[in-house]
């Protein structure tokens, strides 16, 4: 099997935002009676974004079934979102892969945030493994309970 995580291009961002749709549709069928903040992206933001974020691909014998994004903030720290594995690939640490991936991008950040519904524990799992901690919860607009995470980068290069 041919694996590899690359930077998307923009032929790839139709697939990805089909991907993402998937991914996430089971989301909003287990946390909202509407849809949470990811689906509310449409494909022309999702364009907007790949202008100012780092968009990560994990292809499978020539398939996206994995995409990750990331971008430096003001604060200094990246800024992680949209992890989102192709529902019939979870549970393979192809998730593990895009974050630890992405993460390399940004040798010279402080640290890195992002933010998932707590109603993914395996989601909120993959991040405590990888070193993140739990800095704030809350409620969205529609009830949907957020944690907020961050880690220190530990490799930042002096």
């Amino acid at each position: 099997m041919e694996e590899s995580i690359v930077v998307a291009t923009e032929e790839d961002l139709s697939a990805i935002f089909a991907l993402q749709q998937r991914s996430f549709r089971l989301i909003v069928q287990n946390v909202a009676k509407e849809d949470p903040l990811p689906l509310w992206q449409t494909e022309e933001e999702l364009r907007n974004d790949a202008r100012n974020y780092i968009i990560l691909k994990y292809v499978s014998n020539g398939r996206i079934i994995g995409t990750v994004r990331g971008r430096l903030i003001e604060n200094g720290n990246c800024y992680v979102s949209k992890l989102a594995v192709d529902p019939d690939q979870n549970n393979k640490g192809i998730g593990r892969k895009l974050m630890e991936t992405v993460e390399s991008y940004f040798p010279d950040c402080r640290g890195f945030e992002l933010f998932t519904t707590v109603a993914t524990p395996n989601t909120c799992h993959l991040y405590k493994s990888l070193g993140y901690e739990i800095t704030g919860i809350s409620q969205d607009k529609l009830g949907v309970t957020l944690a907020y995470f961050s880690k220190r980068n530990h490799n930042l290069r002096k």
